[in-house]
């Protein structure tokens, strides 16, 4: 009888055992399978001894990046895929990856949009746009100064917007042409030279700004 409470006894504790592993989730095995990024550890499983190992590629996901394989060896010569484990030890598996594509509409102010692929990761190189009669400020991403070379970092496709400015021009007359001169963004201005040094009256002709009159020495 003794012995009978004693066996009752060892399988309560057991049962007890599984179930504490259970709902902690606790993986129980005999060997361990680390999967790591270089030298990063990225996921631990456990597995017992000729158990069919399958490793989802969600479980290694990685932001910017598609899972392109498993290998076994650092050098990444050797691809693992699902099998049974008939290894005596602990194994380790090198994940390997390949950066996602992604492209940026850039909205150039123009009527037209024009698509830049790119590169998670990689460098992009954009190039000021021209518009007739506008200056070219930036271009910008959700409000904020986007800048024309760097490193794609976005884990998505994006819209840049191009920023433009009005420009300012007058018309100076010199008695003989008219010579177009623009106004800076600050509203400063050089005039063009002058031969004759006597007083002069100076027609200023708009350009699309107030038509004024200003004497020059």
């Amino acid at each position: 009888m003794k012995a009978l409470k004693g066996i009752l006894c060892g399988i309560v504790v057991f049962i007890m055992v599984m179930l504490t592993c259970v709902a902690c989730d606790l993986p129980m095995g005999d060997l361990s399978v680390t999967v790591k990024d270089g030298e990063q550890t990225v996921k631990v499983y456990e597995f017992s001894v000729n158990e069919l190992i399958s490793i989802p590629t969600s479980d290694l996901a990685k932001p910017g990046y598609d899972v392109s394989g498993l290998y076994t060896d650092v050098d990444m010569t050797q691809e693992f895929t699902s099998g049974v484990i008939n290894a005596e030890a602990d194994m380790t598996l090198y994940v390997s990856y390949t950066p996602k594509s992604y492209y940026m509409m850039v909205d150039n102010g123009t009527g037209d949009e024009v698509r830049v692929n790119v590169t998670y990761g990689n460098s992009y190189q954009l190039t000021a746009p021209i518009r007739d009669g506008y200056r070219f400020i930036q271009y910008s991403y959700m409000g904020e100064e986007f800048p024309m070379n760097g490193t794609y970092n976005y884990t998505n496709s994006i819209p840049v917007v191009a920023k433009w400015e009005k420009i300012v021009y007058i018309n100076v007359y010199d008695g003989v042409s008219f010579t177009k001169v623009e106004v800076a963004a600050d509203g400063k201005f050089e005039l063009p030279d002058v031969d004759d040094t006597d007083e002069k009256i100076f027609a200023i002709k708009c350009g699309n700004a107030s038509c004024k009159s200003y004497t020059f020495p």
